[in-house]
């Protein structure tokens, strides 16, 4: 069946109530096929509706507005007026409902829930994300004080769309001053007060202090990290990054970018890991800490280095993965910082020289396709410990859990990750291992990531980039030499892609750009849906059960299905550092490179 005919017969109109939009206006008796014409030229329809409404703003009289990115759930969008970009970056995101609250007719229409397949740098090209500039555009425009009171927003304030409507007159929206965010930034006297309370050794604060009105806006797409210039300090041009607090719906806010921040600034300098912060940036009135300044490396991440190259040096791909090895090495043994915990192509960003450079010290977890199955065990637990949204009862359960797990670790007792924290040293060394091994994977065999499905983590970069001409799953070879086969073998044992009995539960039905069952055709939308959401349940349950038994095990000193055998069985990280260094010293001599 056609998408235009199968959104009429299954949605109902959000414009008149009650009105099927399989159904034409009532009271003139025709036939079939006229009635479908006139319906589909009908005021009625909402994508006319929509349609018409794009069509007949004049933006030249408009507020104009620019999409930069989104949340890859669909409801947080990195948008700025036009007025906006040049002046101190406020980091105001617009909120929108989630999908799931939107009219049926119009999520369909909108594909509302397109942000999750689509990479981040298309995000303003999706029909939900120009409906959503266009409400945005009419709404800030019927006041002419729009940029005024804009402009005098706290930071990290927030625009609220409280409904998704066809016509854009009917769309709620509103500002939301965050007020509170002020009184949790510490002072920079404050933060060392704390730091020094609370470290062995003192930190000392030498960094220089900017305000945030001495920064100009670049562009902004995600959501604790924007691209500015210092124009009283550099120029108007030379873009740096600037790493901010988390938007509110993150628990503990400041802590987290504090932490990190208190990493970079003890942490003894590596070649390939971001320098210490350039400058600590305040916030008005109590000019608190609000986040810090890094330098900008023109060549991307290694992400888009994977994603744009249609061939890459195989030099080029050993000197990336030694660069990356010896960083890991370095943190483990020679920081405080003593692992990293979400280590993947985004966040390993390249010099214009093209050497590596590793970036994101949150230490506040990582994707679960990325990480390894004895932290990933750990954190679905923590996951549901922590949550708002399930029942009292469930997440005392889990809690109670936890608690055995930390009074074997003093240190995870304290610490907001538990799932690294509980871990020894060596332990720790392995889950970062498995990491690089499957970032290995990605550099050898060029893809951007690692193409897991959803049910295991999958990002939405996995969800558009593959393609099965040229790109293909963790942990099929086709590129890869065989000696760095080995390695990655070993690096990424008790992955669950090797492991056949934990399945898979989900994928992506391309021509319908949406998930669906693995194996299942779905002869409609709505029986894919619920498919789809028991599979889902299913492999998660399954997920969490297993996670309770490794908990179980491990308080006892056990092992549960190998996982803690698998973990001890990888590689050091020495040992793979010397591993690259003697391929590269090999292909130099056997292709006489310099």
């Amino acid at each position: 069946m056609e998408p235009s005919k199968l959104v009429r017969r299954t949605l109902t109109s959000p414009v008149a109530a009650k009105l099927r939009l399989d159904d034409p206006p009532p009271g003139i008796d025709k036939s079939e096929s006229q009635k479908s014409n006139e319906w589909n030229n009908s005021a009625l329809n909402p994508k006319n509706r929509v349609d018409t409404l794009a069509s007949d703003i004049c933006f030249t009289t408009l507020i104009q507005w620019k999409m930069y990115g989104s949340s890859g759930d669909g409801s947080q969008f990195y948008a700025y007026p036009q007025f906006a970009i040049g002046r101190q970056p406020l980091h105001i995101d617009i909120y929108i409902p989630d999908q799931s609250l939107h009219p049926p007719a119009l999520r369909l229409l909108l594909q509302s829930g397109a942000t999750m397949t689509c990479p981040p740098n298309q995000v303003a090209n999706l029909s939900i994300s120009r409906h959503v500039l266009h409400a945005l555009a009419v709404w800030s425009s019927q006041d002419p004080e729009f940029e005024t009171k804009y402009l005098s927003l706290p930071f990290r304030s927030r625009i609220v769309v409280q409904n998704i409507a066809s016509d854009m007159q009917n769309m709620q929206i509103s500002m939301v001053r965050n007020q509170e965010l002020d009184d949790e930034l510490l002072s920079l006297e404050q933060l060392q007060e704390l730091w020094q309370s609370s470290a062995d050794q003192e930190l000392d604060l030498a960094v220089r202090s900017i305000q945030l009105s001495s920064l100009k806006l670049i562009e902004h797409n995600n959501e604790s990290i924007s691209i500015v210039s210092i124009p009283l300090l550099h120029d108007s041009v030379t873009p740096f990054v600037l790493k901010i607090v988390q938007p509110a719906r993150f628990a503990s806010r400041p802590m987290e970018m504090y932490h990190e921040l208190k990493l970079l600034l003890s942490m003894t300098p590596h070649e390939n890991i971001s320098v210490w912060p350039l400058y600590i940036v305040t916030a008005p009135p109590k000019l608190g800490i609000c986040g810090f300044i890094l330098p900008y490396y023109h060549g991307g991440s290694l992400l888009d280095a994977l994603s744009l190259r249609s061939t890459i040096p195989f030099l080029d791909r050993v000197r990336w993965s030694r660069q990356i090895t010896s960083a890991l090495l370095h943190i483990h043994t020679g920081t405080v910082a003593k692992y990293h915990t979400d280590l993947k192509p985004d966040n390993v960003m390249l010099t214009a020289s093209g050497d590596v450079k590793l970036v994101d010290f949150e230490q506040r977890g990582g994707w679960v396709s990325w990480i390894a199955p004895e932290v990933g065990c750990i954190w679905y637990l923590v996951v549901i410990a922590k949550s708002t949204a399930i029942p009292c009862e469930v997440a005392e359960h889990y809690k109670s859990a936890l608690q055995r797990l930390m009074e074997t670790s003093p240190e995870a007792a304290t610490s907001g990750n538990v799932a690294w924290t509980r871990l020894s040293p060596r332990e720790r060394e392995s889950a970062m291992v498995f990491a690089l091994g499957k970032t290995l994977w990605c550099i050898f065999e060029q893809q951007p990531t690692i193409y897991t499905d959803a049910g295991q983590g999958m990002t939405r970069e996995a969800a558009t980039w593959i393609d099965d001409k040229r790109s293909w799953r963790f942990p099929k070879f086709r590129r890869t030499p065989e000696e760095v086969k080995g390695l990655i073998t070993k690096c990424t044992a008790g992955a669950d892609e090797w492991v056949g009995s934990r399945g898979r539960s989900v994928c992506i039905d391309f021509e319908r750009g949406t998930f669906i069952p693995v194996g299942d055709a779905g002869s409609t939308v709505e029986g894919s849906q619920l498919k789809t959401q028991k599979a889902a349940q299913k492999w998660w349950k399954n997920r969490v059960d297993e996670a309770e038994a490794f908990l179980e095990a491990r308080v006892c000193g056990e092992d549960h299905d190998g996982i803690q055998a698998a973990a001890n069985n990888r590689p050091a990280l020495r040992d793979i550092l010397n591993e690259l260094e003697q391929l590269e010293v090999s292909y130099k001599r056997r292709f006489s490179v310099r």
